[in-house]
């Protein structure tokens, strides 16, 4: 009701399940039943992402079983992004008294530090969940303040487990694995997302499609793969990973490391410039330095994956809106 409200649905424009769903109630049997306008078939997978939709006890909300999505929306004031801000004219953003869920687990507590971010957060089993009962008694996510802090509680044994690239870089990931194999376990899923660097192809010299090419040819990938992650990466060739849904198909053709290539693209560029007025000569020399000197940016490009997965991106959003 909160989520999908006429106001805040506008929000999530991208969602699918939300443009189609028309009604959810609840049929007096424990069971919530969804009716769409029209089939749609990735209603399902939809329902497993992470955002927007969540399960909340009614305790959570503002005014309880009976809060209004208009006047006591469980959204967070601020949170709609500076594109939607105009939306709380219309609905009055509360948010949630307290984290109470379905899950496995039950908020104890949390310590927060100076700058507003979790220190420590203590979870219970859910003795009620309705799935298998988790088999720990109490789980603390902790913070630290570097991945070296990481590896030295986990090393010291003060720290349990560590999940995904985030805690720890995949040098420190992969010296455990094979060189501490004895004290550690250390097992990976199947890829669930890829890294990538987004050219905007709206805007020159990018929306020329033989510059962008040149650039791609221009970086070795897998050298950077090998000398800044240690392997544990794979050079990918399309936006999502096979194991996506509908995504296990073999792509072609793939542009891959081609150093003469990139330099042949660049220098066909040059030509074509000196005979049009869209990119002078100069401009497309520069582009070709641009594009060979891509591999010098494998130091930056480390830095900011390995950032992002941390939850500390390099280039913050911004609350000005640009057109």
């Amino acid at each position: 009701d909160h989520v999908l409200s006429d106001v805040v649905r506008q929000r999530h424009q991208w969602f699918g399940a939300g443009k189609y769903l028309k009604s959810w109630t609840c049929n007096g049997e424990s069971e919530l039943v969804l009716e769409t306008s029209s089939p749609f078939y990735p209603l399902l997978q939809e329902l497993t992402y992470i955002r927007p939709l969540r399960f909340a006890s009614p305790s959570a909300f503002a005014e309880g079983f009976g809060s209004d999505p208009d006047l006591h929306n469980s959204c967070e004031s601020g949170d709609f992004g500076s594109k939607w801000d105009k939306l709380e004219d219309d609905v009055k953003c509360m948010g949630l008294s307290a984290p109470i869920g379905t899950g496995a687990f039950k908020f104890v507590s949390r310590n927060v530090a100076e700058d507003g971010s979790d220190d420590e957060v203590v979870f219970a089993g859910n003795e009620d969940y309705w799935g298998q009962k988790p088999g720990i008694e109490t789980l603390t996510a902790v913070q630290y303040g570097s991945v070296e802090e990481v590896e030295a509680a986990l090393m010291s044994g003060d720290l349990d487990m560590a999940m995904g690239i985030g805690p720890l870089n995949a040098k420190q990931v992969q010296e455990l694995k094979f060189r501490h194999s004895d004290m550690f376990d250390v097992r990976h899923s199947d890829v669930i997302q890829h890294s990538l660097v987004v050219f905007n192809g709206n805007k020159a010299p990018m929306n020329d499609i033989a510059i962008r090419r040149a650039v791609i040819h221009a970086i070795d990938k897998a050298t950077f793969l090998e000398e800044q992650f240690a392997g544990l990466e794979e050079p990918v060739t399309q936006l999502l990973p096979m194991s996506a849904p509908y995504c296990n198909v073999d792509l072609s053709p793939k542009w891959g490391y081609d150093l003469e290539k990139a330099e042949l693209i660049c220098n066909q560029g040059t030509l074509e410039a000196n005979e049009s007025t869209s990119l002078d000569g100069g401009a497309v020399a520069g582009i070709v330095i641009a594009a060979i000197a891509g591999v010098a940016l494998i130091g930056l490009l480390a830095k900011m994956i390995q950032r992002e997965r941390a939850g500390k991106p390099m280039f913050a959003a911004s609350k000005t809106e640009i057109s």
